[in-house]
């Protein structure tokens, strides 16, 4: 019976009743017909045989009084309708239902997150500056006198190499000697700083982070470092040995000075200077007409400068650079700011900082990415900022003892590294390599003690003519007050005398005596001394 036919055999009341029916059930189409033709059989069927239409509609108000209320009705047939489907049909159902329930509660989540805002509790500039700067006055900092060798600096010459070992053409030569005598008063200006006894800068940041820190001094004092190394070329061309020495002296004490509590790329700064140092050096020390009592000279004044400088790395003010980003990506309560994050992961690699201003573009997929990271991250950000400072505590630690000390310990370094790194996906993108940064310390004050070394075995020789066959023999004729020992085993460095002279060497970051060989694990020869060789060998280097 379609709904045509429904509507002209049965009287109205029932129709009105039986529509209302089946629109509260409140199913699909097809179980809403189901319904109708359900109720339209059983008022035809109390309705046979009736012919009077008034007795028609009283019987049909009789069954309408019988079925009850058209909405409770309908509720009862939805359930009953319900109750009917197959297992398999629930189960399905069921399954949609919690996935509709779970997605809507991660949209839920996702937006409680989005609306999270950092929380800046530490200012941790101005930490940094309390870190670097001594109780002293202003007038012992050698900070301004070397900004102002940086603004006497002429620019240098074209083409200049920067090794200055091998041959210059004419036209190089008269270009080097006539820059250095220009910038003479940089010099003068270098050395008032070198008397002064601390050397501190005022940290600045572009947007407030410490990834914004401002380090321009970096590039000033490698400018300043490289012009001393070439006003020592030009002394020892000249034959003035003591001078070409004293200028490497002063790069000495500039690095000396770079050397702080500061930041990690300042102090890599600061060994690289003094490894410059060293490497010039020891080129003018081999140098024809060097005589016996320049070389007692400058070994002198070295060991006396060499006394006062400390190689090891230092992470308070490393460890702040991680500690102000954690607390720029993280809400009051502890969880991820989405955005925060994710322009960190995007700028990470950058000059900006977490405050830079981003395209649209940009807002979404900082976003995103953010979004991601917070819902894959574990932990929270005091467990973060704990780790961190326990992290960095080891790490100090670490740097106080001799790569072969630290190797006996337990945990190890790299097990503290890992587990740190495993802990949050953030840590995995500020986390330096920080057991190289050890390795280049040690490394540098090998090659430094090796230089003293060096220059004790060059005065015996040309005392006795010839090279001792140990190092005890250069101390016990009192060239040499200590015999270098050597990170990276339980003694000295290995010295070998040889038919074309000697070789000194450390057994390297493998902890294993390879005979002195200046070349990497793929058997390729690397440049000495070199961290990635099998041996650091200090001498002979080309």
């Amino acid at each position: 019976m379609d709904d045509r036919e429904i509507r002209e055999s049965l009287p109205q009341c029932a129709v009105d009743y039986i529509d209302v029916v089946a629109k509260k059930v409140r199913y699909r189409r097809r179980v809403r017909a189901e319904v109708r033709q359900e109720l339209a059989d059983h008022f035809t069927d109390a309705l046979h045989g009736i012919s009077d239409e008034q007795q028609r509609v009283e019987k049909a108000m009789a069954l309408i009084k019988k079925f009850g209320d058209a909405a409770v009705l309908a509720s009862l047939i939805r359930r009953g309708k319900k109750r009917c489907r197959p297992i398999w049909l629930k189960v399905f159902i069921r399954a949609c239902q919690a996935a509709g329930i779970a997605f809507l509660a991660l949209i839920a989540y996702i937006g409680l997150l989005l609306t999270g805002k950092p929380y800046i509790s530490v200012d941790y500039i101005a930490e940094l500056n309390k870190l670097v700067k001594p109780t002293a006055d202003e007038s012992m900092n050698a900070q301004p006198y070397y900004e102002k060798a940086v603004a006497l600096l002429k620019p240098e010459p074209n083409d200049l190499p920067r090794q200055w070992e091998g041959e210059l053409t004419a036209e190089q030569v008269t270009a080097v000697r006539q820059w250095v005598a220009e910038c003479a008063p940089a010099a003068e200006e270098i050395r008032k700083g070198n008397e002064r006894p601390y050397a501190w800068q005022r940290y600045r940041s572009s947007d407030g982070s410490m990834l914004g820190v401002e380090l321009p001094q970096v590039g000033k004092q490698r400018k300043l470092v490289e012009y001393m190394g070439w006003r020592a070329w030009v002394h020892a061309q000249d034959r003035r040995f003591d001078e070409a020495f004293d200028d490497m002296m002063q790069c000495c004490l500039l690095g000396q000075h770079i050397e702080s509590k500061s930041v990690l790329v300042e102090q890599l700064v600061a060994v690289a200077v003094e490894s410059y140092a060293v490497k010039h050096a020891r080129h003018v020390m081999t140098m024809p007409g060097v005589t016996a009592e320049s070389l007692a000279r400058f070994q002198a004044e070295y060991e006396s400068v060499l006394a006062k400088s400390d190689f090891r790395m230092y992470y308070d003010g490393e460890s702040m650079f991680m500690k102000d980003t954690i607390q720029r990506t993280h809400t009051k309560s502890g969880r991820v700011a989405p955005l925060a994050m994710g322009r960190f992961v995007q700028l990470s690699g950058s000059a900006g900082g977490l405050d830079r201003e981003l395209s649209a573009y940009d807002t979404v997929g900082a976003a995103a990415v953010g979004t991601f990271m917070a819902l894959t991250q574990h932990g929270d950000k005091e467990a973060m900022l704990r780790s961190v400072d326990d992290f960095y505590n080891r790490a100090q630690q670490t740097a106080a003892m001799t790569p072969y000390q630290a190797r006996t310990v337990s945990p190890s370094f790299e097990e503290v590294f890992e587990r740190l790194r495993g802990m949050s996906r953030l840590l995995e993108f500020l986390l330096p390599a920080i057991e190289r940064t050890i390795d280049i310390s040690w490394r540098t004050d090998a090659d430094c003690h090796a230089l003293v070394a060096q220059i004790a075995l060059e005065r015996y020789r040309r005392e006795k003519g010839v090279y001792p066959e140990s190092l005890a023999e250069v101390q016990q004729a009192g060239y040499l007050k200590e015999i270098p020992m050597d990170p990276w085993s339980n003694g000295p460095l290995v010295y070998r005398r040889t038919d074309e002279g000697y070789t000194l060497y450390s057994v390297g970051t493998n902890f294993t005596d390879d005979g002195g060989k200046s070349v990497n694990s793929n058997g390729d020869a690397v440049r000495p001394p070199s961290l990635n060789a099998l041996d650091i060998v200090f001498w002979p280097v080309q």
